[in-house]
């Protein structure tokens, strides 16, 4: 059954489902859990699991990220991308290192199960890894932008604007079509299992 609702209103559109309580051997989220609050999003993913189905030695909830795409150096975006957005959107000027990208997962990591916010689970396994696509064009660089929530939330004047001139300026740096944009970005996970001792915690 699928339910087009917010995982904060899942409980209230479900309600009347004799599957609304402990009825999920895992939960997945893809770049996406860090938009709920911290204890919302782990009191009601740790109330669907179902710990007869799981190993307990096994990870139940698992979260996946990818950073945002980044050029390879930090020289090249600041002589050709930084100029383009701070002329159209100088809240969208922000370059992160490799090491900034892993600090931000790392803290989030922090956040989600610290002793302050979790009683529900524990990590019981972390990976990252560095990708390098071999495919990123311009265009799809830029598509890419697009989804960003930065660039969402824009208007659609200074979007389009934006985007034409990165375009052109990424066009100027990279006139070769066929070779692909050098870029990167930090992909990781977290697998987390709940505690034993919090069967029901208010």
């Amino acid at each position: 059954t699928i339910h087009p609702v917010s995982f904060e209103e899942y409980f209230e559109s479900v309600q009347d489902s004799i599957t609304i309580k402990r009825g999920f051997k895992a939960i997945v989220a893809a770049t996406s859990f860090h938009w709920i609050s911290p204890d919302v999003a782990l009191k009601q993913t740790h109330a669907l699991i179902d710990p007869k189905l799981i190993d307990p030695d096994d990870g139940c909830l698992v979260l996946l990220w990818n950073k945002e795409v980044q050029l390879e150096s930090i020289e090249t975006y600041e002589r050709v991308l930084q100029p383009v957005f701070r002329a159209w959107a100088p809240q969208l000027d922000k370059y992160e290192t490799p090491e900034a990208q892993f600090k931000v997962l790392h803290q989030l990591q922090e956040t989600l199960f610290s002793s302050n916010n979790n009683g529900y689970f524990d990590v019981v396994k972390t990976g990252h890894q560095w990708v390098e696509p071999q495919h990123y064009s311009i265009e799809l660089y830029l598509q890419l932008l697009t989804t960003y929530s930065g660039f969402i939330r824009l208007t659609v004047e200074t979007r389009d604007g934006l985007l034409d001139a990165l375009q052109e300026a990424l066009k100027a740096e990279f006139p070769d079509k066929d070779e692909p944009l050098p870029v990167r970005y930090l992909s990781a996970y977290h697998m987390a299992k709940p505690r034993k001792l919090c069967e029901e915690k208010q």
